[in-house]
């Protein structure tokens, strides 16, 4: 019986230990861990978690990522949107209209979403409802260029 009391013992011991190795990889980064980040000339970098003012800055705007891979998505990512935001605004500076939301008569806006069942990308009208991140074009033709412009591939990332 004392060696099953001494067994049972080790055993929490261990599971004990266990629980706390678990709980360090549910933290992350930890000091000394290697991370990657987007430089401000867009190039990916990596860096050691100090846990300094730079690591926070980074962690606090999303700049910290456990691979390379997954900064390069991101980096990748980040030109789309720009790419995207440039061709939105160019637009409407060509368009002359205004981007407005309120009063009477607001005239149509146009946006892209993709349509998984056609696997193709359309363009949809609003006037009235605007959705967190998504972006407006002042004609279909304009949201229509956006989308050859960019490339269909390109703007699928957009959506993970």
């Amino acid at each position: 019986e004392a060696s099953v009391a001494v067994l049972l013992a080790k055993a929490e011991e261990l599971k004990q230990l266990i629980e706390k190795v678990k709980q360090k990889e549910d933290v992350w980064p930890n000091d000394g861990d290697v991370y990657y980040n987007i430089d401000s000339c867009g190039e990916v970098s990596d860096s050691r978690w100090d846990n300094d003012e730079w690591d926070e800055a980074r962690m606090e705007i999303g700049n910290v990522f456990r691979t390379k891979e997954d900064a390069e998505k991101a980096l990748a990512k980040r030109e789309i949107e720009t790419k995207l935001r440039t061709l939105v605004e160019k637009a409407w500076k060509d368009s002359g209209k205004e981007l407005k939301w309120a009063g009477n008569n607001t005239p149509n806006k146009y946006h892209l979403f993709y349509d998984h069942n056609q696997n193709i990308f359309e363009v949809d009208a609003n006037a009235i409802a605007q959705h967190i991140g998504q972006v407006f074009f002042p004609t279909d033709e304009s949201a229509r260029d956006a989308v050859k412009e960019i490339g269909e591939d390109n703007l699928k990332l957009l959506l993970m």
